[in-house]
């Protein structure tokens, strides 16, 4: 994606994206988070010490199966599903 592409699409200045981009300026969180979303990522904060868990999670459902995985989102909050 461009960075006026970019720019257009969370309506941070192409200047300020440039800059991001080749470590000028560090961008304050909302500006990660904006371009975070536009690229179809979504942001989390996972303290610390649940980061081993999270990553060993993540590595474990990344190693190529091929039946449909469950998201990170749905290992760490469920699915949606209430036991009865």
């Amino acid at each position: 994606m461009s960075q006026r592409t970019l720019s257009s699409r969370t309506g941070l200045p192409q200047g300020h994206i440039s800059r991001i981009e080749c470590g000028a300026v560090d961008p304050r969180l909302s500006s990660a988070t904006k371009i975070a979303r536009t690229l179809g990522f979504e942001p989390m904060l996972i303290p610390r010490r649940a980061l081993p868990v999270v990553l060993g999670i993540l590595r474990e459902f990344d190693s190529g199966a091929t039946e449909r995985r469950p998201s990170a989102i749905e290992l760490l909050v469920g699915d949606g599903e209430q036991d009865e």
